[in-house]
This record gives C-alpha cells, sequence and structure tokens, in this order.
C-alpha cells in the first residue's frame, strides 16, 4: 500500500528518521532509526526521555530478543556470542529494570 493510499484511509503515515546515529551499531550509510525504550513500556517502564536510546531497527530487535531470552532461560543467555556487547548490556539493563521476570512466575 503506498502512503498516498495508507493517508486517504484515515492511516497516519508516520516516516522513520533517518541517520548514523545508532546507540549499538556504527553505520556508515543512512538507516532508519527506532527510539527504544530500555526498560520497555510492556514491561512497565516509563514513556520519559531518560529512559530511550536512538537505535537502528536491527538493534531494536536483538535488544527485545535478548530481553526474551533472558525471560525464557531464567536469566540465563545460553547463546550470549549471538549478540554483540551492546545489545546484551542494554538487553539485560531492561530485563533488570524489569524486575529480572523469569518464565512461569513474572519476576522474583
Amino acid at each position: 500500500m503506498s502512503e498516498e493510499t495508507l493517508a486517504d484511509a484515515g492511516h497516519p503515515v508516520r516516516r522513520m528518521p533517518m541517520g548514523t546515529g545508532c546507540a549499538v551499531h556504527r553505520h556508515r550509510e543512512w538507516v532508519p532509526i527506532e527510539r527504544h525504550h530500555v526498560w520497555p513500556l510492556g514491561m512497565g517502564g516509563p514513556d520519559v526521555e531518560s529512559n530511550k536510546v536512538s537505535v537502528c531497527a536491527n538493534a531494536h530487535y536483538a535488544i527485545h530478543e535478548v530481553i526474551a531470552r533472558l525471560i525464557r532461560n531464567n536469566g540465563g543467555l545460553p547463546d550470549e556470542r549471538h549478540f554483540g556487547p551492546k545489545v546484551r548490556a542494554l538487553g539485560v539493563k531492561g530485563w533488570t529494570l524489569a524486575g529480572r521476570p523469569i518464565h512461569g512466575n513474572g519476576g522474583e
């Protein structure tokens, strides 16, 4: 669906900001930049500027995957080499701020 079709259908058209300012990866080309809530909103995090960091779409997905794996693996990250150190650090920080939830009981 084109942007015009979306706008005509009453759907807001939101353009992603472009840039090279990802807090995780170094980019030489301009990429879509997203705002990640370090303590995720869905886990009780506040929607304030101090809880946000600018990341590329790949980093954003990876950070949330780290959080999901920490929850599924009771705080363990068995394949930690799969993620870079900055992705792991942001994922662990968000999981920790959320109260270190683990599979089965939602938190310690």
